[in-house]
């Protein structure tokens, strides 16, 4: 087997400029809780919007469809413990929206 040779016009995927710093110490942000209560209330409603995300992965309520997360401790978890992506599936999940005339399980749902 030969070898194939270096392609200079190319870019080496190894080669990147890598900056580091402090990590990061919350993973949403403004924007990242703007979009998901807008998601929400769109699908929802407000009384629903915040009666269903209250309750996810709340020992009273559900785990989160989009979660591969271990729950925590009931005493440890916190009044809003889904992320951004978990909000928005079960808006989606928990729509009052019905299925589209003529779609079956094989349609793509429209985003």
């Amino acid at each position: 087997m030969q070898r194939a040779e270096h392609d200079d016009r190319r870019p080496d995927p190894g080669r990147h400029e890598v900056s580091v710093g402090e990590p990061h110490t919350s993973a949403a942000g403004a924007e990242a809780i703007v979009t998901t209560m807008t998601r929400s209330l769109d699908a929802l409603g407000p009384v629903r919007t915040g009666r269903t995300l209250l309750r996810i992965n709340q020992p009273e309520g559900f785990d989160c469809p989009g979660c591969a997360w271990p729950d925590p401790a009931p005493d440890e978890r916190k009044r809003a413990e889904f992320c951004e992506n978990g909000a928005k599936a079960v808006a989606e999940e928990a729509t009052r929206s019905g299925p589209i005339a003529g779609s079956s399980p094989s349609t793509p749902w429209p985003t």
